[in-house]
């Protein structure tokens, strides 16, 4: 899959993230592969909002499925690690 800057304006994505795609990769097309996710993803874009709006239905969904393990099981890992701070704090410690 390849994406170009235009593209990006058309769907809506703000300024500031159409600027840093453009510095980092030009106007494209850019090959969209796994190293330059990781690369969006280390620059601090949106890689969320890129797979809501970018990626066809299917591999969206296949994207969705993928992550709602992980999310899932950072939902849980947070919920612990607030309830293990309430309880120090309403310790007393």
């Amino acid at each position: 899959m390849k994406v170009t800057v235009r593209q990006l304006i058309d769907r809506g994505a703000c300024e500031s993230q159409v600027e840093l795609v453009a510095a980092m990769w030009g106007k494209g097309p850019i090959e969209v592969n796994a190293e330059t996710c990781a690369e969006a993803a280390a620059l601090g874009l949106d890689v969320d909002w890129a797979a809501d709006n970018l990626l066809p239905k299917p591999l969206y969904d296949a994207y969705l499925a993928q992550r709602k393990p992980l999310y899932d099981a950072y939902l849980a890992q947070r919920w612990q690690l607030f309830a293990n701070i309430a309880g120090r704090w309403t310790n007393g410690r």
